[in-house]
């Protein structure tokens, strides 16, 4: 459980690349595996290198997410991990050393014995009049019992119980703790994050960057007529310095930000500039950074994100 009084600040990079997530797959849904760890696979692909479970609750609290609760298991009281396989015992000695029996009626004959003995190599056989039965329309199952070789108890219900898998203690509903495990949805904070906030798609870029590549955020640049000019963020690698500015609009993202671009870019005299436009560029933008020769991409997703600019910006 997160302690929230000693929790660091949420990593706003982590966000934006969950609240991108989310954007695509829409709900952030549990899976229980066979060990008994809780897991959300959509996260384990990001590889954010944080512990899930603090960044959800810190994300919950912040108002980007809501939790719903998918499910509650049973926890072992000593451990509290939900690692464990169910066995049964006997009620009257406490034996783990039981078997089930059922009493099976041969429609064809009304013969009428424990299925043990119909039991034979080549399946159930009736004992009486010795005819194969080959299929459940053959017999009908007038009850069934357990049956404890220790004691010889026969009883028709039997203990079961939750061995945890790594103490080895024994628990049930009522001794064994209960988890709730919990899907999260975006709130309405949560969906506007990443589509209007620069910053966090400058930190979801910065987090896809290769080994050997360094960034600057809000670099500024003198150009050849004195003036200064500011990029969104500058990649340095063994290729060389790479330029990059996002331009964010609710629709279309006009053509006096590719004219923009263009000046500056020309001014500083760099031949390796991108604009990032999201959601899309208008169609007089798109036509003026082709004539301008100006490398534009389109963005609406994380997906979109990494297949546009994770080949361009690897070393």
């Amino acid at each position: 459980m997160l302690n929230m009084a000693s929790a660091t600040p949420i990593p706003q990079n982590k966000v934006a690349q969950v609240v991108a997530k989310l954007r695509e797959v829409k709900e952030l849904v549990p899976k229980l595996a066979v060990d008994g760890r809780i897991t959300y696979p959509v996260l384990e692909e990001l590889n954010l290198e944080v512990n899930n479970e603090e960044l959800l609750e810190l994300m919950v609290q912040s108002g980007y997410l809501t939790k719903s609760v998918e499910a509650t298991v049973l926890t072992c009281p000593k451990c509290n991990k939900s690692n464990a396989i169910s066995v049964v015992r006997c009620p009257k000695c406490s034996s783990f050393s039981v078997t089930k029996e059922r009493l099976l009626e041969h429609k064809a004959g009304g013969h009428i014995h424990p299925e043990t003995v119909f039991r034979q190599k080549g399946g159930l056989v009736c004992p009486t009049c010795g005819k194969p039965v080959s299929s459940e329309a053959d017999f009908r199952v007038l009850a069934t019992w357990f049956q404890c070789a220790e004691c010889g108890a026969k009883e028709a219900q039997i203990l079961t119980e939750l061995k945890c898998l790594e103490d080895g203690t024994l628990f049930s509903s009522s001794t064994g703790g209960l988890t709730p495990i919990y899907r999260f949805k975006l709130t309405e904070k949560g969906t506007s994050t990443l589509e209007f906030d620069k910053d966090s798609l400058l930190n979801l870029i910065v987090s896809m960057l290769p080994k050997g590549a360094n960034a600057a955020k809000a670099i500024s640049i003198q150009g050849r007529s004195g003036a200064s000019h500011t990029f969104d963020i500058s990649i340095k690698s063994a290729k060389g310095e790479k330029l990059i500015d996002i331009a964010l609009s609710k629709n279309m993202v006009d053509d006096m930000v590719v004219l923009a671009s263009y000046a500056k870019v020309f001014d500083v005299g760099n031949q390796d500039y991108m604009l990032v436009a999201w959601p899309r560029l208008s169609p007089t933008a798109k036509n003026l950074s082709q004539f301008y020769k100006i490398q534009t991409v389109e963005v609406s997703s994380q997906a979109d994100l990494k297949k546009q600019l994770g080949p361009v910006i690897t070393v």
